[in-house]
């Protein structure tokens, strides 16, 4: 029944329902913890932020985690980025996607450098998932999923990045789309192979 009544205040926005859903994120049962945390992420309300972080350094259940990362990313409070930073190597991989996706949403300078070296310990979906969030935070869109020349743009770079505005990025990947339709309406041939 909490678990229940938990989602079904997911929608409300109504300030007076955030402390009862603030308590049910320590609540015994997983599944009302999660629902909890997936109704305050829903409220959006970054007062929360702060019991969603604390929750997460004790929190054993990944779908509670991942709820958790997920939460967090929609709230979009980038004080919760080093909270997150420092679980990206636990849990399930689900769960690492999610911590992926909320730093990504969070856009910290510091979430750049922690992503980059996650990426040098991860392969297959993962990698394709820290790198988008990486070409979202910083518009570095040439480096796909290698990790070593991500790492070398971070080792040169990282004292005077600054994290681009949305509306740069959104430029840059227009730019990018030009340039790749320019160059891909002629494709050329080298022995048989269209280039």
């Amino acid at each position: 029944l909490k678990a229940r009544l938990a989602l079904s205040f997911a929608g409300m926005s109504h300030k007076s329902i955030a402390p009862t859903l603030l308590g049910l994120v320590r609540h015994k049962v997983p599944y009302v913890r999660r629902n909890a945390v997936v109704a305050l992420g829903k409220q959006g309300d970054a007062k929360s932020s702060e019991a969603l972080i604390a929750a997460l350094k004790d929190e054993k259940e990944d779908a509670v985690r991942q709820a958790i990362f997920e939460a967090l990313g929609e709230i979009g409070d980038p004080q919760a980025s080093p909270a997150i930073e420092a679980q990206l190597d636990k849990g399930h991989w689900s769960v690492r996607v999610a911590a992926i996706e909320a730093l990504g949403r969070l856009r910290t300078k510091s979430a750049v450098g922690a992503l980059i070296a996650q990426m040098q310990k991860e392969d297959g979906r993962l990698l394709t998932d820290i790198r988008r969030a990486l070409e979202d935070l910083t518009g570095q869109l040439q480096y796909r999923e290698d990790k070593m020349l991500w790492k070398q743009w971070w080792d040169r770079y990282h004292d005077i990045f600054k994290v681009p505005s949305r509306e740069h990025l959104a430029e840059l990947k227009r730019k990018q789309a030009a340039a790749a339709a320019e160059y891909g309406a002629a494709p050329q041939k080298y022995h048989t192979i269209e280039t």
